[in-house]
C-alpha cells in the first residue's frame, strides 16, 4: 500500500486548476453522496470506511475515458491477456464536454500485470512520475478494467452519459473507490509497484508481438495497433458496439449554419437508446463534419453490402448525427432520372410558378433522344431550343 500510494494515490484534497468547474473540491475529501448510486466504501487497516474520493490524476484519467468513448479525435485503450496500453494526451485542460483532446506531448504507457511495472514515453522520452501527472497510468488500468469488467464497465458509460453533475460527480468517486480497491490487493487485483519500477518505453517494445492489444478502444497514433484488434474494439464491454451514447450522437455532427424549415425538420430521422452507434457510424459523421471547412468536404457516402447487412440503417444514422433530412429512393435496372427528380414546374420570368406541375417524363417524351442528338444534333437544338444553329 505505501509504495502504491507513492505511485498512484496521490491525496491533495483540492483540485487542479486545469480539471472541469463541475469536480468541487468535496470530491477529493469522500463528502460525494447520492440517493441512485452506489456509495463505495474502502476499509483501510484499522477499520475505518469513508465515501469514495478522487485524485487529480485519477479525474483527468476518467475524463480522457470518458472522451475516447465518446469518439473523440484522440487517444485510447486497449488490452490482451497480460499487458495493456494507453495513449494519453498531457493538454492544459481535461474536458470531458468536449470530442476534440486538444494539443499535447502523448504519454505512451505499456503495463505489465504480471509484474506490476510501466514503461512511459512522453514524446519519445522518459517520463518523470514524480514531476508528471498520473494520469496516463490511471487510463492503462482504468481502461484494462473498462474492456474486461460489466459492472465497472456500465458505471463509466453512466459517468459519460449523464448531464446531471451531481451524478456525474457520484459515479466519479464510485468509480474512484472501484479502481483504489483493485490497485490495493482486492479484486480485480492489479500489481502495482513504486516510482522506480516506472520504466522508458522504446519503439521496439511497443511493436513487440507479445504487448499487441487483442482488443482496442479509442484513436491510436503511436502504438501499431492491428486491424484486428480495431474490429474487435468493445466485443469484451458492457457497450455492446457502442461507440458513443446514442442521446450524445444525435445532432452532435451538424455542419452546416442555420436551422432546416418545418418540411426538412421532420424528414430527420428520431433514433433513441435502441439504435446502437457503431465506430464506423461514427467515423464516417467526424469525418463528414471535420472536412467542412476543407476545399473538397465529404458528402458523399456509398455504401455496399449484401441485403441486411445494415446500409440503410447506416444511412439513418448519418442523418442523425448529422441533423439532416432522409430521403428515400428505391433504385434498380428500370429506374429513370425522372424517378429521381420528380417533376417539372413551369415557372415565367420572375420565377414564378406559371402552370401545373408535369412530371419529368411527360417533358422528356417530347423532346429529342440522346439518339436523335447524337445522329441530328442539329434539329436536336432546334427542337430543345427552339434556335437553329449549324454548329450544334
Amino acid at each position: 500500500m505505501a509504495k502504491n500510494s507513492n505511485l498512484l494515490w496521490h491525496w491533495t484534497g483540492t483540485k487542479s486548476a486545469d480539471l472541469p468547474s463541475w469536480i468541487t473540491d468535496e470530491m477529493f475529501v469522500g463528502k460525494i453522496s447520492h440517493p441512485s448510486i452506489p456509495v463505495g466504501k474502502v476499509t483501510n487497516a484499522q477499520g475505518v470506511t469513508r465515501c469514495g474520493k478522487v485524485t487529480n490524476g485519477f479525474m483527468k484519467a476518467l475524463i480522457r475515458t470518458s472522451q475516447i468513448i465518446n469518439g473523440c479525435d484522440a487517444d485510447g485503450f486497449g488490452c490482451n491477456s497480460q499487458y495493456g496500453i494507453a495513449e494519453c494526451t498531457i493538454t492544459g485542460t481535461w474536458d470531458d464536454s468536449s470530442q476534440t483532446v486538444g494539443a499535447g506531448e502523448v504519454a505512451c504507457v505499456l503495463y505489465d500485470y504480471s509484474t506490476g511495472k510501466f514503461r512511459v514515453s512522453l514524446g519519445g522520452m522518459a517520463y518523470d512520475v514524480a514531476k508528471s501527472s498520473s494520469a496516463p497510468l490511471f487510463l492503462v488500468l482504468i481502461g484494462w478494467l473498462y474492456i474486461n469488467f460489466t459492472e465497472f464497465a456500465q458505471a463509466v458509460n453512466n459517468f459519460a452519459a449523464t448531464k446531471d453533475v451531481d451524478e456525474k460527480r457520484a459515479w466519479a468517486c464510485y468509480l474512484a473507490d472501484y479502481v483504489y480497491i483493485a490497485t490495493s490487493g482486492q479484486a480485480p487485483y492489479f500489481k502495482i509497484g513504486d516510482a522506480s519500477s516506472v520504466g522508458s518505453l522504446s519503439a521496439t517494445k511497443m511493436g513487440s508481438p507479445i504487448v499487441k492489444p487483442d482488443s482496442v478502444t479509442g484513436q491510436f497514433r503511436k502504438f501499431p495497433v492491428t486491424k484486428a484488434a480495431r474490429n474487435n474494439r468493445g466485443k469484451n464491454s458492457a457497450k455492446n458496439g457502442r461507440a458513443m451514447p446514442t442521446d450524445q450522437f444525435v445532432g452532435s455532427y451538424k455542419f452546416y449554419d442555420g436551422d432546416l424549415d418545418e418540411a426538412q425538420e421532420k424528414m430527420v430521422p428520431v433514433i433513441d437508446d435502441k439504435f446502437i452507434v457503431g465506430q464506423t457510424l461514427l467515423s464516417i459523421c467526424k469525418h463528414i463534419k471535420g472536412t467542412t471547412n476543407r476545399p473538397r468536404p465529404i458528402r458523399n457516402i456509398l455504401l455496399r453490402g449484401a441485403p441486411g447487412a445494415g446500409k440503410t440503417e447506416m444511412y439513418v444514422g448519418i442523418a442523425a448525427g448529422c441533423h439532416l433530412p432522409l430521403y428515400r429512393f428505391a433504385a434498380n435496372s428500370t429506374t429513370e432520372p425522372y424517378d429521381l427528380f420528380g417533376q417539372f414546374v413551369p415557372v415565367d420570368d420572375n420565377g414564378s410558378e406559371a402552370g401545373k406541375k408535369i412530371p419529368i417524363g411527360q417533358v422528356l417524351n417530347a423532346l429529342p433522344s440522346p439518339e436523335d442528338i447524337s445522329v441530328d444534333p442539329v434539329y436536336a437544338y432546334q427542337e430543345i431550343t427552339g434556335l437553329y444553329k449549324d454548329d450544334a
